[in-house]
Order: C-alpha cells, then structure tokens, then sequence
C-alpha cells in the first residue's frame, strides 16, 4: 500500500543514479505544475523551506546539545542537527585556536622562535586555511572533546622560502557549550618535529 511517509525513505535509500533522477523528476513535476497553477508553487515551496529554516536554526541556537546522537537510528532531521552542531563546534574551536596562536606568536619570544622555525616569516600576512578533518567524541555525559586539524600558510614568501605547518587543536564542550583549548600541536611532517603550544 502507499504512504506518503515513504518517499523520504525511498529517496534517502536510493543509488545516486537513482536520486538523481528523483531530484530531476520532481523539479521537472514542480515546473510543470506552476506552469499550470502559477507562482503559487513556488510561494508555497518557498514558505516551506522558509519554516524548515527558522525550525533548524531556533534548535541550533543550544548546538552544544547536538554533537552526538543518542542511538544509531537516527531521524534525517537528528541527522542534520548533528551536522550543523558538529562543524559550528570545529568552527568554534578554530577560532579560539588562531586567536591563541596569535596572541602566542606576537606575544612571545618562543612563539616568534617556533615561526621562524617552520618557514613563516610574515606573520601580519599569515593565511589561516579552512578547518579540514574534524571529530567529535563524548568524554562524559556533559562533555564532548573536539580534535579539529587546519593548514597555516605563509603565502608572501614564494618557493621554499615560504613556509606551512599544519595545525592540531582539541577542546572541551562542556554542557552551557564553554569551550576550553586543551591541546594546540603544530606539526610540518617529514621536515620538523611536532611542536606543542602552552594553552
């Protein structure tokens, strides 16, 4: 028998292939029928997605609460919740740790030592690049730790005079979504040994 509440799960089990297809058979169906009806289509798949918007960004106002899911059936909604809480944490995480490296390497001696030694001179015109591998892992029932690892660029310097090292922060999330540093590591591998910055 059909259901309505099937074709989500239809859709999130199909092949790529498959989805594809949907996707491209829906727009089509949703083209041709506001061809018909008018813009009203439109209006009402945009009023739509308006309210799944404001939905998803009044619960992730808390997104402390969404870094791991209770059981491993989750909803395609708890899904998406878990996403968006886990990279607003990476992202929360990175920004602590540049304002913590900078400070440490304008602040310093060791910190304009440990510059020099990865090759990066410029250091008003280093590049922070994006956050590229991160993890979430619960350490109690009221606690997440984060590992999060970046790139630091010294873009100025051209060749092998310009230097980078990659860069590997944790923190803890505590329950009230505090977000405390616990480990900053800089690492250049097969060049130089990893160095550790005092948090």
């Amino acid at each position: 028998m059909f259901s309505w509440t099937k074709i989500p799960k239809l859709v999130l089990t199909a092949s790529g292939v498959k989805k594809r297809g949907i996707v491209w058979g829906t727009l089509g169906a949703v083209t041709l029928l506001s061809s018909i009806v008018g813009p009203a289509v439109w209006i009402t798949l945009g009023g739509v997605a308006s309210l799944v918007t404001w939905r998803l960004a009044k619960k992730t106002a808390n997104w402390w609460s969404y870094l791991d899911l209770p059981n491993s059936k989750t909803s395609f909604f708890q899904a998406v919740l878990l996403n968006i809480g886990t990279h607003r944490a990476a992202e929360i995480v990175r920004t602590n740790t540049v304002q913590h490296l900078k400070a440490y390497f304008e602040k310093t001696e060791q910190g304009k030592k440990v510059l020099e030694e990865f090759g990066l001179d410029h250091e008003k015109d280093l590049v922070w690049e994006d956050v590229l591998k991160y993890e979430t892992v619960s350490v109690d029932k009221n606690t997440h730790k984060v590992n999060i690892e970046f790139w630091l660029e010294d873009e100025v310097s051209k060749g092998p005079a310009g230097g980078s090292c990659k860069v590997s922060s944790s923190a803890l999330i505590n329950g009230e979504g505090n977000v405390t540093l616990n480990e900053v590591r800089l690492s250049a591998p097969n060049w130089h040994e990893d160095e550790v910055v005092p948090v």
